[in-house]
């Protein structure tokens, strides 16, 4: 069960309480047969998580397939856990919180856009290929 969900609003405000249900991105989380969570609010607490770089947040996602049901319960409760830490910081650090909140939101865009990216590749080429087999190349 894939799902999209928009982080960057989710990011831009990690350390509060918000509806993302209506929002939408790019990333899609790999299928996990072995596992059941909600994606959407995996992917949510991911983006809005100030601690991981990007490029961990990618190798996470990546992941996924691979981890067992207590290691995405535990990451879960982990991200759970920063954003109630931020949002307590927030109060009295609201600057250097949005600062960097507002650093990881242009990275997760940026993951998007190269989720993106390479989706319109992999059709590409599959449109390639049905055209080679097509004419009998």
């Amino acid at each position: 069960m894939e799902e999209n969900v928009d982080v960057s609003s989710l990011v831009a405000n990690a350390g509060q309480n918000q509806q993302a249900s209506q929002a939408l991105t790019q990333i899609k989380i790999p299928a996990h047969p072995n596992t059941k969570f909600d994606e959407k609010q995996f992917l949510e607490l991911l983006a809005g998580s100030i601690s991981l770089t990007i490029n961990e947040k990618k190798k996470i996602i990546e992941a996924i397939p691979q981890l067992s049901q207590f290691q995405i319960d535990e990451l879960i409760k982990i991200f759970e856990e920063e954003r109630g830490k931020f949002a307590e910081l927030e109060k009295k650090h609201a600057d250097q919180i949005v600062e960097l909140e507002k650093q990881h939101a242009g990275s997760w865009q940026d993951l998007e856009a190269q989720s993106e990216e390479e989706a319109k590749k992999a059709a590409e080429a599959k449109q390639a290929e049905d055209i080679k087999k097509q004419l009998g190349l």
